[in-house]
């Protein structure tokens, strides 16, 4: 797959730009409805749910430290800020059900990680 993207921490911090083996395209969750809330204090609150979009990415040759910034946003539930090849961003998380890089095989001890990366638009 040819381009690149980058995840950011939002706010600035750190920020990482990886080269994709692959990658699906957008694929849009429906998750529609609405929520509604009345508290004992008696506040009413309406949630609207809306679409979703998940962006996955399979990657290799990723760095130690590249690695340990992305799966501890994962852990952490850190929002992120995705900005796709055409240079669009998009406000995610990592929505991986574990830690999304682990180690490759046939390379040095804790050297370079892969796995795939879902990002889940917010």
């Amino acid at each position: 797959m040819a381009g690149t993207f980058t995840i950011s921490e939002v706010g600035g911090g750190n920020s990482i730009t990886l080269s994709p083996l692959s990658a699906m395209g957008p694929v849009l969750n429906k998750d529609l409805g609405e929520i509604t809330l009345k508290t004992m204090d008696g506040g009413f609150y309406i949630y609207q749910k809306s679409n979703k979009v998940d962006h996955q990415f399979m990657v290799n040759n990723v760095s130690k430290h590249d690695a340990d910034h992305i799966n501890a946003w994962k852990i952490a539930g850190t929002t992120l800020t995705y900005t796709d090849p055409a240079s669009a961003s998009y406000s995610v998380l990592i929505a991986n059900s574990e830690i999304p890089l682990k180690w490759m095989a046939n390379t040095a001890p804790d050297s370079l990680f892969e796995g795939t990366i879902i990002l889940r638009e917010l």
